[in-house]
C-alpha cells in the first residue's frame, strides 16, 4: 500500500480547521496521480509542500521509500482569490474521486 496525507494550513496555523485527511493507494501509480492532481488543482492559487516520508536504511542514513507522499497547502485568507469554502468544495471534489476508486483510508470531515 501507498499513504498520502493532505494537510492544510489555514493562516498558516494548524488549528484544526480542516483536518489531515490519509489516503491509501494500491500502487504508486495511483499515489503519483493523486499527489499530481492536487498540485495541478492548487499549485496556481496556494503554496504547496510535497515531501515523502523518510525511514532508516540498513547503513544508518536516511531513506524515502517512495510508500509515503505528504502534502500541505498553505491556504492564507488575505490573498486567496477564493473562499475558504469554495476551497474546501475543490478539495472535496478530489477527495471523492480518491474516494470512489476505493483509496481513502478514513472518511472525511468535509
Amino acid at each position: 500500500m501507498w499513504h498520502l496525507r493532505v494537510s492544510i494550513l489555514k493562516d498558516q496555523e494548524a488549528r484544526g480547521d480542516a483536518p489531515a485527511r490519509r489516503f491509501a493507494f494500491k500502487s504508486m501509480h495511483h499515489l503519483t496521480h493523486a499527489a499530481n492532481q492536487l498540485e495541478a488543482a492548487f499549485r496556481d492559487s496556494f503554496e504547496i509542500k510535497k515531501c515523502g516520508v523518510e525511514t532508516p536504511d540498513a547503513m544508518g542514513g536516511r531513506v524515502n521509500d517512495g510508500r509515503s507522499e505528504n502534502v500541505t497547502i498553505d491556504f492564507d485568507s488575505e490573498t486567496a482569490s477564493e473562499s475558504w469554502e469554495q476551497f474546501l468544495a475543490r478539495l472535496k471534489t478530489l477527495e471523492d474521486e480518491w474516494e470512489h476508486e476505493g483509496h481513502q483510508e478514513k472518511a472525511s470531515v468535509l
